[in-house]
């Protein structure tokens, strides 16, 4: 956990399609580890977190070199990445070149593919805490720039700043020591015009770790917040569940 926990060991578990109530299963696999756990540590039962990597990606193929159409082609990459990611299970790790090699290997006649024409965002759903600071992590580092580059949500409500049509961003500027930035709330016109309603009073992001923290009665209900980490690669640690999302896919003839 981010911050370390101790004495305690956190479980969670992927679901079957067979099993229908998870209370009554994460509550037998405690018991079970209560049973074997030295005294003085704690086994607790954290809910997996569904996190969603939104993929779009672009490779042109030789057409005279294979008996396959474009949309063929599409379809029989799209089955492979799918064949790769599809799987639902902790740890994942997504690498840009595992993804390209999984292209190039269904048919020869696929050009080389470049990482710069693979992109990616990571998003998931949170809702308010009934209580204080909504906190949680994308556990990876992100990227640090420009405003919106790190973490951006989808438009809400505020009923602190009593505005509506707004949506949190990261700042972009300075970071204290341990690595925190600020996050501010911010609207955009019709024409793409940003403004900002707040710089200040929204919550804290941080850059090393991926750790969110969003003030009180900023939002209510459900949204969804979007991060761009640093690199090639994102990992889904401990109890997170990476979806790998086709976005988008543009294939091209040469």
């Amino acid at each position: 956990t981010d911050p370390p926990y101790y004495g305690r060991v956190f479980v969670s578990f992927a679901l079957d399609e067979e099993v229908t109530t998870v209370l009554e299963s994460s509550s037998e696999i405690l018991n079970k580890l209560r049973e074997k756990s030295p005294v003085g540590i704690v086994p607790e039962y954290l809910q997996p977190t569904n996190v969603n990597l939104n993929l779009n990606y672009t490779f042109s193929y030789f057409g005279s070199q294979t008996q396959r159409n474009t949309s063929q082609l599409e379809a029989a990459v799209r089955n492979a990445v799918n064949d790769l990611y599809g799987r639902k299970k902790f740890n994942t790790i997504f690498h840009k070149n595992d993804l390209i090699s999984a292209i190039r290997a269904v048919d020869p006649a696929i050009a080389p593919i470049d990482q710069a024409d693979v992109s990616f965002s990571v998003s998931r759903s949170i809702t308010p805490a009934t209580a204080g600071n909504t906190e949680f992590s994308f556990k990876n580092k992100l990227n640090r720039g420009f405003p919106g580059s790190a973490i951006q949500s989808d438009t809400f409500t505020s009923p602190k700043f009593e505005a509506e049509d707004v949506f949190i961003q990261d700042s972009g500027g300075v970071v204290d020591q341990y690595g925190f930035g600020s996050l501010r709330l911010v609207t955009r016109a019709e024409s793409g015009l940003v403004s900002v309603v707040s710089s200040g009073g929204v919550g804290r992001v941080n850059y090393n770790t991926g750790r969110v923290i969003i003030f009180p009665n900023i939002f209510t209900g459900e949204i969804t917040i979007t991060s761009r980490n640093t690199g090639a690669e994102y990992q889904a640690k401990q109890e997170t569940i990476l979806n790998v999302l086709q976005s988008r896919v543009t294939v091209t003839e040469l």
